[in-house]
């Protein structure tokens, strides 16, 4: 899409001079009123500054602070909606050694939706990027232990493809406040 023009100012040709860039004077008093009377605001008037004019590049509006923390709730809902994707529970809980003896041995970062849950109830989370990329973790564990052939690495490689859609707008969100310069945690 390329940048966007919000922001953007035009080019004051150079061969202007700094003065082609001066904004014109404000007039000092303001019309009269329909009574004949000058129009009063009611109280002394505010000296006036200049606007506030961005330079080349920067942006109009720039957020303070630091980048706001995901809200549990808005996890909540991102995370329900791909646990909904899974109908087997393949990804609902932590894989055992019952069920994969030689699990631990190939996965060194184990994930799934109930420890990514307690992780965003605990506040663990700094940004969308980070709940992404446990979600990105699980299923990519299930996909580096199964085999191509198995309903197991075709249901994680479907996940991982959907996961993308369900953290688009959250990510993007993060993208914009620390393309408008607010600094990150």
């Amino acid at each position: 899409a390329g940048p966007s023009p919000l922001g953007s100012k035009p080019a004051v040709p150079s061969s202007l001079g700094p003065k082609a860039a001066t904004p014109a004077p404000k007039p000092a008093a303001r019309p009269p009123s329909s009574s004949g009377r000058p129009a009063s605001s009611g109280g002394t008037p505010a000296p006036s500054a200049p606007p506030h004019k961005p330079g080349p590049g920067r942006p109009k509006r720039k957020r303070d602070g630091p980048l706001p923390r995901p809200a549990k709730k808005d996890m909540d809902v991102v995370l329900d909606r791909l646990q909904r994707k899974d109908k087997l529970d393949i990804f609902a809980a932590p894989v055992t050694e019952d069920l994969a003896p030689d699990y631990f041995d190939i996965i060194k970062k184990p994930m799934d939706f109930r420890t990514i849950r307690t992780k965003a109830a605990a506040g663990e989370y700094a940004t969308w990027a980070d709940v992404k990329a446990d979600v990105d973790q699980m299923y990519r564990n299930a996909m580096k232990y199964n085999t191509p052939d198995t309903l197991y690495y075709a249901a994680a490689e479907n996940s991982l493809k959907s996961s993308n859609a369900a953290f688009r707008v959250h990510l993007q969100k993060e993208a914009e406040h620390l393309r408008l310069g607010a600094p990150a945690p």
